[in-house]
């Protein structure tokens, strides 16, 4: 789904509720500009490459972003996808500036050729791009502007002695207000470029430049406290000051600037409800637009209920992310949409996952004890793999069928984003049923140092011819690529990976009946609860509200943060090291609820996310991998 500037607040409220709804939520991100690397004589390491990164991320720019979010039918064993792609405005609009906000940015002349090589258009962001505010961005305007009400940002003029109509118009003027005082203030006193006229019904055209106006505020706030100036297009309106009306019109001054900034955060209201962060600020009426930008009748109860159910959900149950190379993606975003970046690479990971505690980057999962998928396949190479599977099954929503059209759209944000939840889903089951994720991978040295960053997500140029047209093999598993034996339509003579949602026009058949044990190859190596496991305690708890289950369930309770209430033990839900018992025990699903291989991907909690769960693959440095530790 396309969603433009006009259209953000129509769709954002089902936005908000998709990624609430969501197992979890890919992204992708496409930039105005990368870092700069020089010629590599070594390897960096990691805080080298963090800083450059950083660097980067503070001059160029985020134009556009793409999220798909996945929701999981578990008991029919299905994904449905939602697409989403935003392009992202860099501009700031004129109250901003008015204000004193902002906003430097740069291009660079190889990733604008990089993007336009691949049909992007750069006029988007600008023209229909979606505004945003940071999380500092937003403090800072809010500053600026209070500052501006209260007069405490205005610097005083110093008039120079050779300024002779401005210090004549200055003494005029404060004569004009001595002499209204004299006279009890009687009337009302206007000041204008002919000073010091009391205008009563007068039709005497009256005018007075800007510069004039900032001196009678000037004298007016220095030398007669007990009076006040209020702003006229073509005068000054000088009357007494009255304190209780002034506290009052300040309130509600600073009550309207807040509205007006909130109004103005826009796309970054989606990262907030990817962080969890507060929504309660999301003013309804904004949401009260159609499509077309043009506001309509809504029922606004009914909006602020599903308002509030999202804000609920995403403040109690942390979204996982995921990404492909997720490393500069991650040091962009934070920049953009939260604020200043953290001086040091281990006080960005902490940062970054006090605000996503579950992230997971398919390109670590490829890399990662993967056999013929090499450390320099790029997105589009893996995904044209894993899209050979047929399970675990795969919908596009009927509402998101933009990229269902038979053509790829390689390094739009939004349709990366899509390959990216197709690897996560297809590649993790296949992954875990053939136990294949217990030890690592050692790279020989040359492949540590050679493997490119694929930092803009391009084509990398070694790739091979790719298989025979009639079998592939992918870890073991044998594709038909027969299109007589596929069940898929052709997509550039390959199977493409998704389907509307119910395409096919016949009734979807259960596959419960197809159940079987996990194998037991990657036993349980752990005891403990971690976040996965949170989710996973949710999950599950939805799963025993059915009445057919309540005999599976445990007599050992735990909590919704995994303690054990009853041993008064500290929380340990945190802990990525500890053991957990993911297939047995207070985690267990009931025996009918487990699923044949392959059918569903691992679920969170289990030991597969303990392998490839928070830890960022950085090819060309020492350590090779950030690991997200808090």
């Amino acid at each position: 789904m396309e969603i433009d500037r006009t259209s953000f607040p129509h769709h954002l409220l089902g936005v908000l509720n998709a990624i609430s709804e969501s197992h979890f939520v890919s992204i992708d991100l496409e930039f105005s500009g990368i870092c700069a690397k020089p010629p590599k004589s070594r390897k960096h390491t990691l805080e080298e490459r963090y800083q450059e990164t950083k660097e980067a991320a503070e001059k160029f720019q985020i134009l556009q972003v793409g999220i798909t979010c996945v929701q999981q039918d578990y008991h029919d064993e299905t994904y449905v996808l939602r697409p989403y792609n935003f392009n992202i405005s860099p501009l700031l609009d004129d109250q901003l500036d008015q204000w004193g906000l902002e906003r430097n940015f740069a291009f660079q002349s190889g990733a604008c050729q990089f993007l336009l090589s691949h049909g992007f258009k750069m006029d988007l962001p600008f023209t229909k791009g979606v505004p945003y505010l940071s999380r500092d961005e937003t403090k800072l305007a809010k500053q600026l502007a209070y500052a501006k009400l209260d007069k405490a940002s205005i610097a005083d003029i110093v008039l120079k002695d050779n300024e002779v109509q401005a210090i004549a118009f200055m003494g005029n003027v404060r004569e004009a207000i001595s002499q209204w005082k004299k006279n009890e203030m009687r009337g009302r006193l206007y000041i204008t470029s002919t000073v010091g006229q009391k205008y009563f019904n007068s039709d005497e055209p009256a005018s007075i430049s800007n510069f004039e106006k900032r001196l009678v505020h000037q004298l007016v706030r220095a030398e007669f406290p007990d009076l006040n100036t209020i702003s006229r297009p073509d005068r000054i309106l000088v009357v007494p000051l009255d304190a209780e009306r002034e506290a009052n019109h300040r309130r509600m001054r600073k009550k309207n600037i807040k509205k007006d900034i909130d109004h103005r955060v826009g796309f970054r209201w989606v990262v907030e409800a990817l962080v969890g962060g507060n929504l309660e600020r999301l003013d309804p009426i904004y949401l009260a637009q159609s499509a077309a930008g043009y506001s309509e009748f809504v029922d606004l109860r009914g909006i602020k209920d599903r308002l509030y159910h999202a804000n609920d959900i995403l403040k109690r149950k942390p979204r996982v992310l995921v990404g492909h190379n997720m490393f500069t993606d991650l040091v962009y975003f934070y920049q953009a949409f939260i604020g200043e970046l953290p001086d040091t690479a281990d006080e960005f990971q902490k940062a970054i996952h006090k605000l996503f505690p579950i992230i997971v980057d398919t390109k670590y999962i490829a890399t990662h004890n993967c056999g013929d998928i090499s450390p320099f396949s790029s997105l589009e190479q893996i995904e044209e793999k894993v899209r050979l599977q047929r399970l675990p099954d795969i919908q596009i929503h009927q509402d998101h069928t933009k990229y269902v059209q038979g053509t790829d759209s390689f390094h739009e944000a939004g349709y990366d984003s899509l390959l990216t939840a197709n690897i996560m889903i297809r590649l993790s089951a296949k992954l875990e049923s053939e136990g294949k994720y217990i030890e690592e991978t050692v790279l020989s040295e040359d492949e540590w140092f050679e493997a490119p960053e694929d930092l803009t997500g391009g084509v990398a140029l070694n790739v091979d011819d790719g298989p025979s047209p009639e079998k592939e093999s992918l870890h073991g598993f044998t594709a038909d690529l027969n299109p007589a034996n596929s069940t898929f339509s052709a997509l550039n003579s390959l199977a493409p990976p998704f389907r509307p949602q119910n395409a096919s026009g016949t009734e979807k058949t259960s596959k419960k009946g197809d159940t079987g044990k996990l194998k037991g190859k990657a036993a349980s190596r752990f005891a403990m609860a971690t976040k996965f496991d949170q989710l996973r305690i949710e999950e599950e708890a939805e799963l025993s509200s059915d009445s057919s289950l309540t005999q599976a369930q445990t007599t050992h309770p735990v909590d919704e943060w995994g303690n054990h209430p009853d041993d008064g033990s500290p929380s340990q839900a945190w802990d990525f090291n500890e053991p957990a018992q993911p297939h047995e025990g207070p985690y267990a699903l009931p025996e009918a609820e487990k699923k044949a291989p392959m059918v569903v991907m691992p679920q969170f909690g289990s030991d597969f996310w303990r392998v490839y769960g928070n830890k960022l693959r950085v090819f060309g440095t020492e350590e090779g991998i950030l690991e997200l530790t808090g």
